[in-house]
């Protein structure tokens, strides 16, 4: 099990992930379409994060979020303990990644 998702999720997921990207990975424009699928929200509060959420989840930052890193941060998200899924907002608005949260945006 990872991060409280049983194996028969992570199978759904993962069959799922690679019907709608056969390459095993999501560009930005690709993980948008997926994440507000994902987040019941407006999509002007979607806008405003998407891009801080794919860089969190682009974990070895190549410019494209593979199923790995899908799973383990969309587990981390929704499923983790408290601790966890503050990092994990942390790490979404530490532009860069100074380990600080600063005004202004990154370059």
């Amino acid at each position: 099990m990872t991060k409280g998702l049983s194996a028969d999720e992570i199978r759904n997921w993962h069959v799922k992930f690679f019907e709608d990207n056969p390459d095993g990975r999501l560009d930005r424009a690709e993980f948008r379409k997926i994440f507000r699928l994902l987040r019941q929200e407006p999509p002007e509060r979607l806008e405003n994060i998407c891009d801080h959420v794919f860089r969190a989840f682009d974990v070895d930052c190549n410019g494209y979020v593979e199923f790995g890193e899908f799973l383990l941060g969309f587990a981390i998200c929704s499923r983790g303990d408290l601790r966890s899924r503050l990092d994990y907002a942390f790490e979404c608005y530490d532009l860069d990644s100074n380990g600080y949260i600063t005004e202004g945006r990154s370059t």
